[in-house]
């Protein structure tokens, strides 16, 4: 009697050695591969119901629980490939506020919301906003408001306007960023933190990303801006942004350069979510089937790059009846807006002296 019970104190003991490995292991796994990590910010949002019974309009700007666009010139009209970009987020992110920031303070937001509820309906778009903030409101008790009057005065002045604005906006407030040239081809599985790059390139891209509210990342990007700020230079801004994400996932997640530049796959970089083949992009021929392939989440057709291939720059393109890709991403992405504007175009006029847009001619 007195081996068996020995035997069996073992055999429970042995069995709950093992199940405390098995739960170590799983905890382990869970931490760096399982879903908790990569299940995005929205699909949580979307599981609690917010959207559902009240509007995330509603909500505080630094809720986190909002996508942001920029525009920092006067909006004469919403052009159609704008409220394009607004259906196709409005329909696959409805639990989320889709605000569009709009600089320049002669902007009329009631009669520009009226053309967006004439096309699109005010139920679809209720979780779509226009507010208001001035430059020198959003950069105050920032790093960029000690450079914004050289900015100001630059040739790049309204890129870099709208370079800086956005990882501004993201370090007050929080939330997720994405340019004006972007449409939604699916819902985003990512956190609250994460970095997209193209399904075409490696590049890390500057288009769409999401920052938790002062995070510091984007403080230290904000003060290599200001610190280093060249006014002459197209890329004066957001290559300062970049150069901190690779410094700091190399020196304080481990990454090497070569993974930090392979866009085949995703991984984490500490608590910073790098996304391989998110973008399906026109400025790189990508046609609307590969990007789907891909996998990819945003269409950023790119307008400058578009022209600058196809040398149209004195050329519209007409989305209704193009067979070109970013005409066929439209049509099946924001058939609406397609549908209720005749002349839907993209146009290459007015992209400054070198082809890109933003710069002052």
């Amino acid at each position: 009697m007195y081996f068996a019970a020995v035997q069996l104190r073992k055999t429970r003991l042995i069995i709950l050695w093992i199940i405390l490995i098995v739960i170590i292991f799983y905890a382990i796994a869970n931490y760096f591969f399982g879903t908790e990590k990569f299940e995005g910010l929205y699909e949580k949002i979307a599981k609690t119901g917010v959207g559902r019974d009240s509007n995330p309009c509603n909500e505080s700007w630094s809720s986190g629980n909002t996508v942001w666009m920029i525009e920092t010139k006067y909006l004469e009209t919403v052009k159609p490939l704008i409220q394009c970009e607004i259906e196709s987020y409005v329909k696959l992110m409805p639990e989320v506020c889709l605000r569009l920031l709009l600089i320049d303070p002669s902007n009329n937001i009631p009669q520009l919301m009226s053309e967006v509820h004439s096309v699109l309906g005010r139920d679809l778009t209720s979780t779509f906003h226009m507010v208001h903030m001035s430059a020198e409101d959003l950069f105050r008790d920032t790093p960029i408001a000690l450079i914004w009057p050289k900015m100001s005065g630059s040739r790049f002045s309204p890129v870099h306007l709208a370079a800086a604005a956005r990882v501004v906006l993201l370090y007050k407030f929080g939330g997720m960023y994405t340019d004006s040239d972007v449409i939604l081809m699916r819902r985003p599985t990512f956190g609250p933190k994460f970095l997209t790059r193209s399904a075409s390139s490696p590049t890390l891209m500057f288009a769409i990303f999401a920052h938790p509210k002062h995070d510091p990342l984007l403080l230290s990007a904000l003060e290599a801006i200001a610190a280093n700020y060249e006014s002459n230079a197209y890329t004066g801004v957001s290559i300062h942004y970049h150069k901190r994400v690779q410094n700091f996932c190399r020196t304080q997640c481990g990454i090497s350069q070569k993974r930090l530049y392979d866009n085949k796959t995703s991984f984490m970089c500490c608590d910073m979510q790098i996304v391989a083949s998110a973008l399906g992009h026109s400025g790189r021929e990508m046609s609307l089937d590969q990007a789907e392939k891909a996998g990819g989440t945003f269409y950023h057709y790119a307008r400058s790059f578009l022209c600058l291939n196809h040398k149209n720059k004195d050329t519209d393109l007409q989305v209704k009846t193009s067979d070109h890709h970013v005409a066929q991403v439209a049509r099946k992405y924001c058939p609406i807006t397609v549908e209720n504007h005749s002349n839907f175009v993209i146009s290459c006029e007015n992209l400054g002296k070198n082809g890109f847009r933003g710069e002052k001619p």
